[in-house]
């Protein structure tokens, strides 16, 4: 987790002394953006791991307390979360900032992490009334 902290602000850091235009702006955010969604995803995978081998008591783990107050402190809700993305797509079609090709794949990288981040909250709920 450690390695992907240090890699997405070294890329950041040299992005921003490399992209001085304005149509670049989106990208130290996305990368901001992606780096607290990567962190996220790993403490959900071991929430994940947790509700797997322990179903309703993996919810009282410190990796699934930790998890879920970790995301919550940052979004208030899912749909949060889910605009924040969005708002970048809508920015881009409204010709705020050129969505090249990285900036595509950031996006869906965004998407995929949402995705991996949701599912654990819902496996959570689950977990609760069941």
């Amino acid at each position: 987790m450690k390695h992907v902290i240090a890699v997405l602000f070294s890329v950041t850091a040299m992005a921003g002394a490399s992209r001085a235009d304005a149509e670049y702006d989106y990208f130290p955010h996305l990368i901001t953006l992606i780096a607290q969604m990567a962190n996220l995803a790993v403490e959900a995978d071991n929430c994940e791991r947790q509700l797997t081998y322990y179903g309703r008591k993996g919810l009282e783990s410190e990796a699934c307390k930790g998890f879920k107050e970790h995301y919550y402190a940052q979004w208030p809700d899912r749909e949060s979360l889910q605009d924040e993305i969005l708002s970048y797509v809508v920015r881009a079609e409204q010709g705020e900032y050129v969505c090249d090709e990285r900036c595509r794949s950031m996006l869906t990288r965004c998407e995929e992490l949402r995705i991996t981040i949701t599912y654990v909250l819902d496996y959570m709920e689950f977990a609760l009334d069941y």
